[in-house]
């Protein structure tokens, strides 16, 4: 089984003092189960769920006291490190009893699972990595690690900073046009690799033959394209904004684009429209600096002769 504990679970696991309670939910078929609460000595369960909107890991399984927490003995985390290595082996109990000072609880039918805290492991093992939260499966026969992923404190973009542009990207403004099935695949990898600012332009609703190949779900069907993608890239990366800019008008985008469009660091354009051939009619591209490049392609289905606005050109 693999024990998932979130950034709030673990900053209250690492806060908290000797020992106390856990619940868990747990999904049986995916083996795997989710830290959602946590207790200070036998008082009661709080949760560690992020507050709504925000999504819980599990959401649909139900969250029950079931196991225990720990402070440890920097030795024990070595034991779990050694223990995976060797893979289903298991030690006595009392070799886990004596590495937990306070609190210790002993098992019963099926055993528990137990989380323990070594806040001590880095400083002793520094070249070790060694995680100061592990798992384990503790019955009365002996117990055993259990896989155990602990959300970092930094995540998102911001886990590149030293290997990445993440700052330059972050500062990076693009206007996407055009959110249809090559859009939406250039909106998803766009945020993915760390741009700080997406306008999706598209006037056009999300329909049943989309879906074939448009990155969007089929419970956004009726919606606008950039609506759908905006609020799906919103929770799929959260260092991306997303701004929407549905047309409401099949009329020129001079006459129908919102006045309030500021200027970008660049122009895409990946639309069929007949009426969007040149970015010099979109009011985005009238208020940009000259050397604003705007970057042309098209769905299978357009015919375009290329774009050209500023100093940036494309085919």
């Amino acid at each position: 089984m693999l024990i998932l504990i979130p950034q709030d679970a673990a900053t209250v696991l690492r806060a908290s003092g000797a020992w106390g309670r856990l619940s868990l939910r747990i999904s049986q078929p995916d083996d795997l189960a989710v830290v959602g609460g946590i207790s200070e000595g036998g008082g009661s369960i709080i949760s560690v769920d992020p507050p709504p909107p925000a999504p819980r890991l599990l959401a649909s399984c139900d969250s029950r006291p079931t196991g225990y927490w720990y402070r440890a003995k920097n030795e024990l985390h070595a034991l779990w490190h050694l223990l995976r290595v060797r893979r289903d082996t298991a030690m006595k109990l009392d070799v886990f009893k004596d590495a937990v000072p306070n609190g210790f609880k002993t098992p019963g039918d099926g055993g528990y699972v137990a989380l323990t805290h070594a806040p001590g492991v880095k400083d002793a093992y520094p070249e070790s990595r060694l995680p100061d939260l592990v798992a384990w499966h503790v019955t009365r026969a002996g117990f055993q690690p259990l896989e155990m992923s602990a959300e970092p404190e930094t995540t998102g973009i911001r886990q590149l900073d030293h290997h990445w542009p993440v700052q330059e990207l972050q500062n990076a403004h693009i206007m996407l046009v055009g959110a249809g099935s090559i859009g939406s695949a250039t909106a998803h990898a766009l945020a993915g690799y760390g741009i700080g600012h997406l306008t999706l332009v598209d006037p056009d609703r999300l329909q049943w033959h989309n879906l074939v190949r448009h990155t969007s779900s089929r419970r956004h069907i009726g919606r606008t394209k950039v609506t759908a993608l905006a609020e799906e890239l919103t929770q799929l990366r959260p260092d991306t904004a997303v701004t929407p800019s549905p047309w409401t008008s099949s009329s020129t985008p001079t006459r129908s684009a919102p006045s309030s469009w500021t200027p970008t660091s660049s122009c895409v354009r990946l639309t069929g429209w007949p009426h969007a051939a040149s970015p010099a009619t979109w009011p985005a591209a009238r208020t940009a600096p000259p050397s604003l490049p705007a970057f042309c392609s098209t769905e299978p289905s357009a015919k375009s002769s290329g774009c050209t606005h500023g100093a940036g050109t494309a085919a």
